[in-house]
């Protein structure tokens, strides 16, 4: 059984027009948002073999926040091609795994991460499904198992097991 844990950045600053949205570090609301997935964590363990990162200040920041309270977890490997990668993409590097790595991470970023989970899924009519149809939100986590080889991964080709979502109180919005 192989496993793959999709970790999309927790909240991240408004961009500002004098840098690139890569450098876009994480909010106050999205230091928040990593303590409760870490929470998560310490409740449901999950040990990756292999973290594959964006580059981007924020995916690093939450990975970093995160590995803090997991310390089994290896270093990650920084990929500038995660940047805002598509589906099409994240897929090909998980198929690039070698057959002897069980369980992988990938942190990165919107609409890639969720349209690669709803195109890994295996359909069905299934509260955990629905509710990750309307959205990986920040600091959204989804785990997946299946049976294939990484180069034989496609369309379908997994089940989803779990999407934890962190659920923010009701309070003004803020960056700070």
């Amino acid at each position: 059984m192989r496993y793959i844990y999709l970790l999309r950045h927790a909240h991240a600053l408004a961009g500002d027009p004098d840098a690139s949205d890569h450098e876009r570090s994480l909010s106050a609301r999205g230091h928040e948002e990593c303590a409760a997935v870490a929470s998560r964590l310490s409740a449901e363990p999950v040990a990756p073999e292999v973290i594959l990162c964006s580059t981007a200040i924020r995916t690093r920041e939450t990975l970093a926040a995160l590995a803090a309270s997991q310390p089994a977890w290896p270093d990650a490997q920084y990929l500038p091609r995660l940047y805002l990668a598509s589906p099409g993409e994240l897929l090909h590097q998980l198929q690039q795994l070698g057959p002897d790595i069980s369980r992988v991470m990938v942190v990165g970023h919107n609409p890639g991460l969720h349209e690669l989970a709803l195109l890994l899924a295996t359909p069905y009519n299934g509260l955990v499904r629905d509710s990750l149809e309307l959205g990986l939100t920040t600091g959204g986590f989804v785990g997946l198992s299946t049976e294939k080889l990484w180069a034989d991964l496609s369309s379908g080709g997994a089940e989803l097991l779990f999407y934890h979502q962190v659920v923010q109180s009701a309070r003004p919005f803020s960056d700070k």
